[in-house]
C-alpha cells in the first residue's frame, strides 16, 4: 500500500477543480467519521445533546444529496455546535480531545457550506480527521515527537494511513457531481470510523 502524506496545499488544489457540492461531501466525509468521537463524549459527560451532531450530520446529507436546504438555518446549527464545544482541560482526555476534534471538523464542513463551499474549511475539516489520526497513532507509539524516524513511524501507521486512503477515495469519487456518489459516500462515511473506541482510549 502506497504511504500517503497530509498535504493541505495539495488538498486544496484538487478541492478547487471539484464542483461545490463534491468539496462540501469531501468535508462531509472526514466529519462523519468522527461522529462516534463525538458521541462517546456525550454519553459520559453531556448525554442531553448526544444525537444534536449526528441530527446535523443527517441534514447536511440531505442537504447536498437532495438540496433540502431551505428548512435548515445554518447559522443556527453552527452556533449550536460551535456552544457544545468541550472545555479545555489541564490533562490528556481523550474524550475532551476527540469529541472536541469532530466538532471542529463539523464546524468547518457547515462553514464550507455557508461559503458556497469554501475549499479552505474543508481542507480544515479533513486536516483535523487526520490530526485525530495522527494523535492517536503517536500514544500507540508511546512515544514523543521530535525526531524524523518517530514522525515516519506515525505517518506510516495503520491508524494515519486508514484515514489519508479514505480521503484519497473520497476525492477521487467525488470528481464529479453525481448524488447517486454522495449517497454512496455517505453510507461508507456512516459505517467508518477515523478512530475506534479502543484507539482513542490508548
Amino acid at each position: 500500500m502506497t504511504v500517503l502524506k497530509y498535504d493541505e496545499q495539495a488538498l486544496k488544489q484538487q478541492l478547487s477543480a471539484m464542483p461545490e457540492r463534491s468539496i462540501v461531501a469531501f468535508a462531509l466525509c472526514c466529519s462523519t467519521r468522527q461522529l462516534n468521537a463525538f458521541e462517546a463524549y456525550a454519553d459520559k459527560f453531556l448525554p442531553e445533546k448526544r444525537e444534536a451532531a449526528r441530527h446535523i450530520v443527517e441534514s447536511l446529507w440531505a442537504t447536498i444529496i437532495f438540496g433540502e436546504n431551505t428548512p435548515v438555518m445554518w447559522s443556527e446549527q453552527l452556533a449550536i455546535v460551535e456552544e457544545t464545544y468541550p472545555d479545555e482541560q489541564d490533562h490528556w482526555a481523550p474524550f475532551h480531545v476527540y469529541g472536541g476534534n469532530a466538532l471542529s471538523s463539523l464546524i468547518y464542513t457547515i462553514r464550507s457550506l455557508l461559503a458556497s463551499a469554501d475549499v479552505q474549511e474543508a481542507a480544515w475539516a479533513a486536516r483535523i480527521a487526520y490530526e485525530s489520526a495522527d494523535q492517536a497513532a503517536l500514544r500507540s507509539l508511546d512515544k514523543m515527537r521530535g525526531s524524523p524516524e518517530i514522525e515516519q513511524l506515525v505517518v506510516a501507521s495503520d491508524i494515519v494511513q486508514r484515514e489519508l486512503h479514505r480521503q484519497s477515495d473520497d476525492l477521487q469519487s467525488l470528481a464529479i457531481d453525481d448524488p447517486g456518489v454522495i449517497l454512496h459516500l455517505k453510507s461508507l462515511a456512516m459505517e467508518s470510523r477515523v478512530l475506534t473506541l479502543d484507539e482513542m482510549l490508548v
